[in-house]
């Protein structure tokens, strides 16, 4: 019988592939990180972002997805980064990594939940904003 699992012991190309996927982990692992690392990577990573985005309006382009400074929101960039990126690489590979899986899923899992709960403030925020100018335009009519 035929298993799915990688056997890296055995079989050179599985090898290469989790040597591949390490790569990729440690290409993508800000969110694996320490909260005050992460979030110092986040802030310099969304700056080359926003600086991008900058000149690609001043060129008169069309401003690339994330690189709007304006629009952008952070924390959901990052919840979808963490969520369709980073979580389902660390946890393929994670089968692989012993006790250091448990630390890097556990610090994941840390950020993508501080990530949540701003953007549910954020998301909150604007949701009450709405309310108040819905609000004053309602008065606004009212007295006109």
């Amino acid at each position: 019988m035929a298993s799915d699992a990688l056997q890296p012991e055995s079989h050179a190309e599985d090898k290469l592939l989790l040597m591949q996927m390490a790569m990729k982990c440690s290409d993508v692992s800000n969110p694996a990180k320490p909260k005050a690392l992460y979030d110092r990577w986040t802030a310099g990573i969304m700056q080359e972002f926003f600086e991008q985005g900058d000149e690609e309006k001043r060129r008169g382009l069309k401003v690339s997805a994330f690189m709007d400074r304006e629009t952008t929101i952070v924390s959901k960039c990052q919840v979808g980064f963490i969520k369709f990126v980073v979580e389902p690489i660390y946890n393929a590979l994670g089968k692989y990594l012993g006790p250091v899986r448990d630390t890097q899923l556990q610090l994941l899992a840390a950020n993508l939940d501080d990530q949540d709960s701003q953007l549910a403030d954020i998301e909150a925020r604007a949701e009450a904003d709405k309310a108040i100018k819905e609000a004053d335009a309602e008065a606004a009519a009212a007295e006109a």
